[in-house]
């Protein structure tokens, strides 16, 4: 499970590469602390050759998640989905998305992980 992974990477940061974005000077003093971080990214893609419709997803990973663990698909979130012939305005494509995940930070979120059985 993911949350016993981040614990780990949290306890033991000498045990991830020294260039991870987790270990650089802004998040070396949150590291004690149960904060997530979701780095993210934008990519557009053409659908077919035939017509100029493309895709850009807005796609998101947890930081704490140890390279490069958290580049598995399962460990990469969708958080918005342009299809268009033209490229997305970045303030329309992502103003939604900084809007929820703003709310979420203010009201919290708490994860059951259940219990383990040995």
């Amino acid at each position: 499970m993911n949350y016993q992974l981040i614990e780990w990477y949290r306890k033991n940061p000498d045990k991830g590469p020294a260039c991870d974005i987790l270990f650089g000077d802004f998040n070396q003093h949150r590291l004690s602390q149960k904060l997530i971080s979701i780095m993210m990214s934008i990519d557009g893609k053409p659908l077919t050759t035939s017509n100029n419709s493309s895709i850009w997803p807005v796609v998101g990973m947890i930081a704490q998640i140890p390279h490069p663990i958290r580049e598995y698909q399962k460990n990469i979130m969708l958080f918005g989905l342009w299809h268009s012939c033209v490229s997305p305005n970045p303030d329309r494509l992502l103003s939604s998305i900084v809007h929820d995940l703003m709310v979420l930070r203010a009201g919290g979120l708490t994860i059951d992980v259940g219990t383990e059985s040995n």
